[in-house]
């Protein structure tokens, strides 16, 4: 073999063994990227930590279920038992006072059990209501026996008005009811009445009540009435010995005609708390009055101031 001969056999195997390892080495990133492929790929594995977990069926058209970070799926059971409690979470953090809770369902619940009422002091108007006028017709009901003082005094303005008449409707005067006597009907508020109050919302403006010990102090704040009735047809009536037009002609001979405005009235008792019966009482109004008399002729007196008070009280 000469040597040119030599020369394209050597040129030959050369290029055969070139051609070999490209082959070879294109097989070599053909498995590796097949493998990259592999194990990557999400309709047939998922990694987890270095390990491949083999999916049997992954669903096309129905609902994938969520991997959460634990990697964990969630079926479709617990994910709607989720909702629900997230649902119930956010409803009730929507309560209350209209805030959202941090800490879930629990604290919002928690939260609203503190609004709910735990005491059973009176606290709303109507609630207050109740118990004063319970208690007072408690009271007169079972004739309790008490120390009574009444004053009446002209408060406003006098001027032209003759001093007889202002003593006319002026008093001052203390007595003393028995324990069962009967005459408390006509003596304790509303005087003439077996009950003592039938007050109801629309005839008060406010109602207090203060806790003292053991003892709640009510206070009842009556407004603005002309010419009230007695008994039940006039709010001032349903609580007040009031002195209606038929009274003060009664009260002062020669009354022609006569127009009164009570105002600034209430009705003050201390309670003992822990049995509902009254300790002390106190009735108050103001009244201002028009009239034409016989011998005075035309009059007018402003604040004319009533109270009765109630005190050691005998049950």
């Amino acid at each position: 073999m000469n040597n040119e001969t030599r020369k394209q056999l050597i040129q030959s195997v050369t290029a055969v063994l070139c051609v070999a390892g490209v082959c070879i080495s294109a097989i070599s990133v053909t498995d590796k990227v097949a493998e990259m492929i592999k194990t990557t790929a999400v309709p047939a594995s998922v990694q987890q930590n270095g390990v491949s977990e083999e999916i049997d069926d992954v669903p096309t058209d129905g609902d994938i279920a969520e991997i959460p970070a634990n990697g964990e799926p969630v079926t479709d059971t617990e994910a709607a038992e989720q909702g629900d409690t997230a649902q119930t979470s956010g409803e009730t953090a929507g309560t209350d006072n209209g805030t959202a809770s941090s800490s879930g369902s629990s604290s919002s619940s928690g939260t609203a059990s503190t609004t709910k009422k735990t005491s059973n002091v009176p606290q709303t108007k109507a609630e207050i209501l109740n118990y004063c006028n319970t208690a007072l017709n408690k009271a007169k009901a079972a004739k309790i026996g008490y120390n009574k003082k009444m004053v009446r005094e002209v408060k406003g303005s006098t001027d032209g008005i003759s001093p007889s008449l202002i003593k006319l409707v002026t008093a001052n005067k203390s007595t003393t009811m028995k324990k069962g006597s009967d005459d408390i009907k006509d003596d304790f508020p509303a005087a003439g009445y077996s009950w003592s109050s039938k007050l109801r919302e629309q005839d008060i403006t406010n109602a207090t009540l203060k806790q003292n010990g053991k003892y709640y102090e009510i206070r009842l704040t009556l407004g603005n009435e002309k010419n009230p009735a007695k008994g039940e047809a006039s709010s001032y009536g349903r609580v007040m010995s009031v002195i209606d037009a038929a009274e003060a002609g009664n009260m002062v001979p020669g009354i022609k005609s006569i127009n009164m405005s009570y105002h600034d009235g209430y009705v003050y008792a201390k309670i003992d708390s822990t049995t509902g019966k009254l300790v002390s009482a106190e009735f108050s109004a103001a009244a201002d009055i028009q009239a034409s008399i016989a011998i005075f002729g035309d009059v007018a007196v402003k604040d004319i101031v009533s109270t009765e008070t109630f005190t050691n009280i005998v049950w």
